[in-house]
């Protein structure tokens, strides 16, 4: 059995074209009947395709997508034997509306390019997380005291086990006001209604001057299955650099979850008044999720007031997940102080070691993005 990555550009006759419906169904059927797993995303102008199966397979199904965008050849990034499969099924993520530009495209590709060299397999999903949901942090330049940086942009990774990568140095540099030093933390807001997302993604946008960016996602190539995805990049003073998206019912049920939620660091659950059950339904899945189970957060339960028995709910599903839980009384509609609430979790996370390994460090976003060879 194999795994193979690749990329290319997604234009047909020079003219940037999305898979259409039925080739996506064609594809997804030819993956089902033989055993082919994996992700195909397209966003920006590019594609980006992880496939694992058997070698026959892998040639049909890369034959299907490559053909429809005219590559004779698109550019490898890894093939190699493997002795298990790191997705359940195949699927596909499409970015329908994106600010990216086709040369932070091209840039971004470069980078993936760069890590995934050195870590293959290990670094496919993060892979994806920086392809489909770049860094939106403004570049500022290193001063000539500064270290270079030990990974990548966006939550990028660094190297093999935690390695910077050559000609970098190993070491953060405590940025002071501009972020903190160390790894980007990973928050996931959920609600059940993206309508709550607004106010934390605004205040965030106001407090740093730095815009949170909506994606518009679909997992079947059909405008009626476009939901969004909200996400931000921030530095703070006491919290440090931190990547946060927002996680709704479709997204949590999609198979872009596991990206976004692998090494999460905080979940924060926004809880209306008027949702006990639906909300806590929500959360239970949330809670349960494998990608979750395996990075092991602290959760975050922003509550109305006077709701004790759904808080006694929410502490038992939390324990029952084997997670440590804390609670903020406030309203959903309040941005200000569920940032703080967050605030104050993740810079207590900052001040002491990391309470389980990563297999890859995150670069702080703080930090100026390293160089990287040009795409082919």
């Amino acid at each position: 059995m194999r795994a193979v990555c690749y990329f290319g550009p997604a234009r047909r006759n020079g003219d940037l074209a999305v898979p259409p419906e039925s080739l996506l169904a064609t594809c997804a059927d030819y993956a089902r009947r033989n055993d082919v797993t994996g992700l195909l995303a397209v966003a920006d102008g590019y594609f980006l395709h992880f496939i694992e199966g058997e070698d026959a397979a892998l040639r049909g199904l890369l034959a299907r997508t490559t053909a429809f965008w005219n590559h004779d050849r698109p550019t490898v990034l890894f093939n190699q034997r493997i002795a298990e499969r790191s997705h359940a099924q195949w699927s596909v993520a499409l970015v329908q509306s994106s600010p990216s530009t086709a040369s932070q495209t091209s840039e971004r590709l470069a980078t993936i390019r760069g890590f995934l060299a050195a870590q293959r397999l290990a670094a496919v999903t993060d892979a994806f997380r920086y392809f489909l949901t770049p860094n939106r942090m403004p570049r500022r330049a290193a001063a000539p005291s500064e270290p270079s940086p030990g990974g990548g942009p966006g939550g990028m990774p660094a190297g093999p086990a935690g390695a910077a990568p050559a000609g970098a140095s190993s070491a953060s540099s405590a940025s002071g006001a501009s972020g903190g030093a160390g790894a980007v933390k990973q928050a996931a807001v959920f609600s059940n209604s993206v309508l709550w997302f607004h106010p934390i993604f605004s205040h965030l946008t106001e407090r740093f001057g730095t815009p949170a960016c909506s994606l518009k996602i679909s997992d079947t190539g059909r405008d009626a299955d476009t939901f969004p995805l909200d996400y931000a990049d921030v530095a703070d003073p006491q919290a440090g650099a931190v990547r946060l998206v927002g996680i709704s019912e479709n997204l949590l049920g999609s198979t872009l979850a596991s990206p976004l939620l692998r090494n999460v660091d905080l979940m924060v659950f926004l809880m209306r008044r008027s949702g006990h059950g639906s909300d806590t339904d929500f959360v239970a899945r949330a809670l349960s999720h494998p990608m979750v189970r395996q990075a092991g957060p602290e959760v975050l339960f922003i509550t109305p007031p006077g709701r004790p028995e759904l808080s006694d709910n929410l502490h038992a599903l939390a324990r029952d997940a084997g997670l440590k839980a804390s609670e903020t009384a406030g309203s959903v509609l309040a941005g200000g102080p569920i940032w703080e609430a967050m605030q104050s979790r993740l810079a207590a996370m900052q001040a002491r070691p990391p309470a389980r390994p990563r297999i890859v460090l995150d670069i702080d976003l703080s930090q100026p993005w390293p160089g990287t060879p040009q795409a082919a």
